[in-house]
C-alpha cells in the first residue's frame, strides 16, 4: 500500500515536468534547465568587472581645450575684442591704443596778417588806426582790432614808436577818472612817463587825454574831443 502511494506521487510529479525534462528523466539523466535568459538578465544588471578599474579603452575621451567655448558669468560667449590688452575708458569700453592725439589749437595770426608792425623793444603788435577827433573813438577802433590804445612802458619803446608816426597820435594815458592822476586806458598806473616840457598842464582845465607828438617825440595832455584829429596808436599783446 505504501509503495502504491509513492508511485502515485512520482507519476503526478512527472506529469508536471516539461516535455524536455520528461525526456531527460526518461533517458536517466538529470534535467538541464535553460539558464541563458537568467544569465543574460544577471549579466545586464551587473557591470562587467565590478570593483575593478576600467580598462584604458573604456576611459572617457577628453574634450580638446580649443573646442570649449569661453563664456562669461552668465554662460554668454565672450567677445574676443573685449579681451584685448588696450586700455578702457570710464564706461568700460575698450579704447584703441592707436587713437589719434587731440588736435593742436590753431596758431594765432601773425602781426603782419593783422595789418600791424613790431618793434625790437617789445613783443607786442602795433597798428596805426583811423584818424579821429575823439580819444574814445580811437580807443573803440583799437578794441575792435583786438587790442587797446598803446601803453608805453620804456624810453626805448617810446622812441621806436615815435619813429613810426607821421603826425601826432592818440595814446592811452588819461586822468578822466581822477584829475591829475594819469592811468592807462585799461586802468594800470603809469610805470614810465614821457611827458614833454611843462606837460601835463591841463590847459583851461580841459585836457584829460594824451598824445604822442611828432615834433619832440614826447607826450602832451590834450582835450579828449575837439576839432583836432589824430590817428589811434593801438597795441595788441
Amino acid at each position: 500500500m505504501q509503495s502504491m502511494v509513492v508511485s502515485v506521487f512520482l507519476l503526478a510529479g512527472i506529469g508536471c515536468l516539461p516535455q524536455k525534462e520528461l525526456s531527460a528523466y526518461s533517458e536517466g539523466a538529470a534535467p538541464e534547465l535553460d539558464r541563458a535568459p537568467r544569465e543574460a538578465v544577471t549579466n545586464s544588471e551587473t557591470p562587467s568587472g565590478a570593483g575593478m578599474s576600467p580598462a584604458a579603452d573604456d576611459a572617457p575621451t577628453p574634450i580638446p581645450a580649443a573646442a570649449v567655448e569661453e563664456t562669461g558669468p552668465s554662460s554668454v560667449p565672450l567677445d574676443q575684442s573685449s579681451t584685448s590688452t588696450g586700455e578702457s575708458d570710464t564706461a568700460g569700453d575698450p579704447v584703441a591704443s592707436d587713437a589719434a592725439p587731440p588736435a593742436a589749437p590753431p596758431e594765432a595770426p601773425s602781426c603782419e596778417a593783422l595789418g600791424g608792425f613790431t618793434i625790437a623793444a617789445t613783443e607786442s603788435c602795433y597798428i596805426l588806426g583811423d584818424n579821429v577827433s575823439a580819444w574814445q573813438d580811437a580807443r573803440n577802433f583799437c578794441q575792435a582790432w583786438g587790442g587797446d590804445l598803446v601803453e608805453i612802458d620804456s624810453d626805448a619803446e617810446n622812441e621806436a614808436l615815435a619813429r613810426r608816426i607821421e603826425a601826432n597820435v592818440w595814446i592811452g594815458a588819461t586822468d578822466q577818472e581822477e584829475e591829475g592822476t594819469f592811468r592807462w586806458a585799461g586802468g594800470a598806473p603809469l610805470a614810465y612817463v614821457g611827458w614833454g616840457r611843462d606837460q601835463p598842464n591841463d590847459l583851461e582845465a580841459n585836457e584829460d587825454c594824451s598824445e604822442l607828438r611828432l615834433f619832440d617825440d614826447r607826450w602832451g595832455d590834450v582835450p579828449c574831443a575837439g576839432d583836432v584829429t589824430r590817428r589811434a596808436l593801438c597795441e595788441r599783446a
